[in-house]
């Protein structure tokens, strides 16, 4: 390190502070905002425009742009500017993650925020429960965010990115480390995620029974199929689950507690115009404003749900669904064209895809893109979609 930092001061000096900024993402919601002021001004002597492979991405920031741009015509964009910077935020490290030389020291970095993140949540949940080892807090319980101290859906896609990561490397350690970041997110149940790792988990089986060929197929299959008698058999995960003797009872239930089975019929009776149904509605207040109505006169018999949900003023938990709200069909469209766009693709990487397959499904559970965290994981993910060092195989390959 200290001869790259002697040959390149420059693009080493960046290089670290993208990776002390990746390092914090899952240990600060502030720090991280703090780096970006001298990052962009080591950018601003380190850009080359050549840096960037722009179509893989060009959808996507084709949404953000008219996200903004729309923002602007329905003068929002000052009234919401806290949520607006944030997507200028996805779109700034976009061009700084495309400008990074030695991406390795991003994805050690993120590994090592993720374990410490881990680390410091298990001393919570021990504290939190006199130190007796029973973990029953991560069920489905009301302190589990404060633990964490990120909510529960967040923090798993955080380990399932770890696995991801991981598991794209060989050795003993990686391999440790995912399998204690599918572990831990076993027991913190998060739900959406634990799927996302059980895939990832099949697909690394898939590719080393490669040599087996015609067994590969039957073997992920039994896999996936042991891996959810175990899930489901984890108590934490019966609580999240609602998971009874009874299945209609079990399932009554599990719709019952689950917000999106009200947040999501709600989340299209706000668009109540042709207008709104093409480019959206104001502001994400007036947003707010219809889907606590809808809670309000959808919700009946039940005076403490009611109640929970006019307090707590959920958004979308979809960000497709956010998108539509916000922007209209227009941008959902040009939304999912970034993703059509990716996955056909024959110059992007099968990891990259893998990754986009990832964020595709979280953003069906979740709108990432309402969180400042969010917005940093899908900026950096638009970034690393972005770096020209990607596809210069592929590139010289189509101009021969």
């Amino acid at each position: 390190m200290v001869e790259e930092f002697k040959n390149d001061r420059l693009g080493f000096s960046y290089d670290v502070l993208l990776a002390l900024l990746t390092l914090c993402i899952p240990l600060s919601s502030a720090f991280p905002n703090v780096l970006l002021a001298p990052i962009a001004i080591l950018l601003f002597f380190k850009f080359n425009r050549r840096n960037i492979y722009l179509k893989p991405v060009l959808f996507f920031v084709l949404t953000l742009a008219f996200l903004i741009l729309l923002a602007f015509i329905k003068w929002s964009i000052f009234s919401e500017f806290d949520f607006y910077s944030r997507i200028f935020i996805s779109l700034f490290l976009l061009v700084s993650v495309a400008h990074t030389t030695r991406l390795k020291y991003m994805e050690r970095a993120f590994i090592m925020g993720t374990i410490l993140a881990i680390f410091i949540a298990v001393y919570n949940i021990m504290a939190f429960e006199n130190f007796k080892f029973s973990f029953s807090a991560f069920g489905n319980t009301a302190e589990v965010n404060e633990l964490l101290h990120i909510e529960r859906p967040y923090f798993g896609f955080l380990l399932a990115l770890v696995v991801f990561l991981c598991l794209r490397r060989k050795g003993w350690l990686h391999c440790s480390i995912a399998v204690i970041a599918s572990a831990f997110c076993l027991l913190i149940a998060a739900r959406l995620s634990l799927g996302i790792i059980v895939l990832l988990w099949a697909v690394w089986f898939f590719q080393l029974l490669k040599p087996l060929n015609k067994w590969r197929i039957p073997l992920v299959l039994g896999t996936i199929f042991l891996c959810g008698i175990a899930l489901f058999s984890n108590e934490n995960i019966q609580k999240r689950f609602k998971i009874q003797g009874d299945l209609d009872q079990s399932m009554a239930k599990a719709l019952d507690y689950e917000p999106r089975y009200v947040i999501w019929p709600c989340t299209f009776t706000t668009l109540g115009s042709t207008a709104e149904i093409l480019f959206g509605v104001e502001s994400n207040q007036q947003l707010e404003q219809r889907l606590v109505a809808c809670y309000g006169n959808s919700i009946k018999n039940n005076d403490s749900k009611k109640t929970y949900y006019l307090d707590e003023k959920f958004n979308p938990h979809n960000q497709y669904l956010h998108i539509l709200c916000l922007g209209g069909v227009v941008t959902l469209l040009l939304f999912l064209l970034g993703f059509g766009r990716v996955l056909s693709s024959g110059k992007v990487p099968f990891d990259l895809k893998v990754l986009t397959v990832m964020f595709l499904l979280f953003f069906m559970f979740e709108a990432l893109l309402y969180r400042q965290l969010g917005c940093y994981l899908f900026g950096i993910f638009l970034g690393l979609l972005a770096r020209e060092e990607n596809y210069v195989d592929a590139i010289k390959k189509a101009s021969l």
